[in-house]
């Protein structure tokens, strides 16, 4: 209302259940806004972002270059890529690039970005892909002033969409991804609103598994007899995480429902500011209770386009996100089962869990205090860092 949009977008697939939630206050509250459902992604905008051959350098910041190789790039950028053929193998092998092989360096991937873009691009496989983005894209009648609404924000993808469409976009958007993400609206010129104005405590690949639709991704576009039809990604057969994901959502979207029932009236007095509304899911994030995290524990996980990951459990990338952002708390052992019988340490701990450990917080800083100054001084360091 406050922007004057018609229609909201909702970018598949972080938008799928957010537009079930968000159609539910519309007609409650009797809102009278459009809403549309819009095949886009960062694969199928492949097109949009390298149109030249200089453009293949953007790969570069695309990318997690360690977990992927020379072919895994090639058969991601197909769509801006004539086919791989042996006399291609042949070309990078005599410039020293095993295309079966991860790199090993930045020299060795920008060297071969450089060959990938004088070997392999094709202007005219390009120019055909981005046509069938930009026909999509206008069949889809994004207007002016209308809003896309995705989860997260790094810039790139809505830049892109603002570019191809040539109207002012407007994005809606969970959060930002901090310094490059306000780089480019600025740079850009980008009308972007966020939810929160903190940065996330788990960015990307966990809150889209959460919060995305089951279905396969799209990947691009096909100019058809009948228009422009969407193409979609293999689906990755994940049972469990079908069953996990989708009884999540609509928990979540019995509990709107409910609301905005009981509470229509009276929608204008409440009042959630985004810290407080995101605060639980945030320390959810990232100290889940071992049971609530179990059911996750079977659930598979793809990011091709950025780490090239095919599958993974989710509970292991969860794991490597909290040690790789020093989210995960580091404790001291609590028991004396740990500590060897004739370690000095051991009569300390065994005196204070026999004698202390139900103890007020002052009197145990004072037992501390007296038996181990260094403890003692680590304890108050953890107080002042949390």
């Amino acid at each position: 209302e406050e922007i004057g949009a018609k229609t909201v977008h909702f970018a598949a697939r972080d938008g799928y259940y957010i537009k079930a939630a968000f159609d539910c206050l519309n007609d409650t509250l009797k809102k009278n806004l459009k809403t549309n459902y819009l095949y886009i992604s960062r694969k199928a905008f492949i097109p949009l972002e390298i149109k030249e051959r200089n453009d293949v350098n953007k790969i570069y910041d695309s990318c997690s270059l360690y977990a992927n190789s020379p072919l895994s790039i090639i058969e991601r950028y197909k769509k801006v890529l004539r086919p791989i053929t042996e006399n291609d193998i042949k070309f990078y092998k005599k410039h020293g690039i095993d295309i079966y092989e991860r790199f090993k360096n930045e020299e060795q991937f920008v060297y071969f970005l450089n060959l990938l873009g004088e070997n392999q691009f094709s202007l005219e496989v390009a120019k055909k892909e981005y046509e069938n983005c930009e026909k999509y894209l206008s069949d889809a009648g994004i207007a002016d002033e209308d809003i896309v609404f995705d989860l997260g924000y790094s810039g790139k993808l809505h830049m892109n969409l603002v570019e191809c469409c040539k109207k002012n976009i407007v994005g809606a958007y969970i959060s930002k991804d901090g310094y490059n993400s306000l780089l480019r609206i600025q740079q850009n010129h980008l009308d972007i609103r966020s939810y929160y104005d903190f940065l996330p405590s788990m960015q990307g690949i966990i809150n889209e598994f959460i919060f995305s639709d089951r279905n396969p991704s799209c990947i691009g576009y096909m100019n058809t007899d009948s228009g422009v039809s969407v193409e979609f990604e293999e689906k990755m057969e994940d049972y469990i995480g079908d069953y996990v994901v989708n009884e999540i959502n609509r928990g979540s979207f019995d509990f709107i429902k409910t609301f905005a029932e009981t509470f229509k009236n009276h929608i204008d007095l409440v009042k959630l500011m985004p810290l407080d509304s995101s605060l639980l899911y945030e320390k959810f994030l990232i100290e889940p209770k071992p049971f609530d995290k179990a059911i996750f524990d079977y659930c598979l996980i793809e990011d091709e386009y950025y780490g090239g990951i095919r599958e993974r459990k989710l509970t292991e990338i969860w794991e490597w996100q909290l040690e790789n952002r020093k989210l995960k708390r580091q404790t001291r052992v609590k028991t004396t089962e740990n500590i060897p019988y004739e370690d000095p340490k051991y009569l300390e701990w065994k005196v204070y869990y026999n004698n202390v450990i139900k103890k007020s917080i002052i009197k145990k800083a004072l037992y501390w205090f007296c038996v181990d100054h260094n403890f003692f001084k680590e304890k108050i360091k953890d107080r002042i860092n949390n």
